[in-house]
């Protein structure tokens, strides 16, 4: 199985809105970028700001795999 919800219904749904989170979560991540950016913020933190910008990119790469293979089955 995928997990919870299968892939039924359930499971399709779930999928959608995990990558509509993780989609959120990189808008977010890209907002936070050019705030910093535009306020000045120290070079310090560049390095935060692209961990969180990876991990959303991964996060919504899984979910994208996951949404295909629930379509698939």
């Amino acid at each position: 199985g995928w997990g919870f919800g299968g892939s039924g219904s359930l499971g399709l749904i779930l999928s959608v809105l995990g990558v509509g989170l993780a989609s959120y979560s990189l808008a977010i991540d890209f907002d936070t970028i050019d705030n910093a950016v535009r306020v000045g913020a120290p070079k310090k933190y560049s390095w935060l700001l692209a961990h969180g910008l990876i991990v959303s990119i991964v996060w919504l790469y899984i979910e994208f795999v996951r949404l295909f293979a629930r379509l698939r089955d």
